[in-house]
């Protein structure tokens, strides 16, 4: 542990050792990349341990509001109001509160757990200035939007280059497979799709994670 200082010091020495911290984490049903809580919590933990700093989460309380997809599949939107004490270790009356909120909408039974992670991950992106891998803004590194070319003439498909392939198309069927919280009714989608080659070397991926996930004895832990 460091020598002792107050508290606003210690946070200011964690921030500037934290640096940038690279995006390890891939959205599959939206395709971006982001910075994930085990990567946050990792290095912070290291660095709070160094240098004498405890912080305290409390969830003050929480609301769910239904919502349903357009297959009526039934989920849970949670926002979660949190507390959060840090303290000085060396001088614990050296501490401050802060209340923040977490949210994350979920079709299985993990909603109020991605909520919390969500809302830790950037409790402490906030306190620490985190920033991504090259302090890129987000303007730099969001793709370019998908131009919607369906009055344009459609040549047979050959390839699964960026000209032959409706990358909307793409896009919308991803975000479908990520809402069904049925393994039956995702391999059914999947036939009644009927797709060409083309989109079956593109898409059979994101179909076989959500597959693994609607395993029975699989769960998944990410929180995004």
């Amino acid at each position: 542990m460091t020598e002792a200082k107050n508290l606003s010091a210690k946070i200011a020495l964690i921030a500037k050792e934290i640096g940038a911290i690279a995006k390890g984490g891939k959205n599959e049903q939206q395709g971006y990349a982001f910075i994930e809580y085990a990567q946050v919590a990792a290095k912070a933990r290291e660095l709070q341990a160094k240098h004498g700093i405890a912080i305290v989460p409390t969830i003050k309380s929480y609301e769910s509001t239904e919502v349903r997809n357009k297959y009526g599949n039934l989920g849970y939107h949670y926002l979660i109001k949190l507390n959060f004490t840090v303290i000085n270790v060396d001088d614990q009356n050296d501490q401050i509160v802060v209340d923040w909120i977490g949210e994350a909408t979920d079709f299985g039974d993990k909603g109020i757990n991605k909520a919390v992670t969500s809302g830790v991950k950037y409790f402490m992106m906030r306190l620490y200035n985190i920033s991504e891998k090259g302090e890129k803004e987000a303007d730099n590194i969001t793709p370019d939007p998908i131009v919607d070319n369906a009055s344009a003439p459609k040549p047979a498909l050959k390839s699964c280059s960026k000209r032959k392939v409706d990358w909307k198309k793409v896009n919308e069927i991803k975000a479908n497979v990520k809402e069904f919280d049925d393994i039956k009714a995702l391999q059914k989608y999947w036939k009644e799709l009927k797709l060409s080659e083309e989109y079956v070397k593109i898409l059979k991926p994101c179909f076989s994670v959500r597959k693994k996930e609607l395993m029975p004895d699989e769960e998944s832990e990410s929180a995004d």
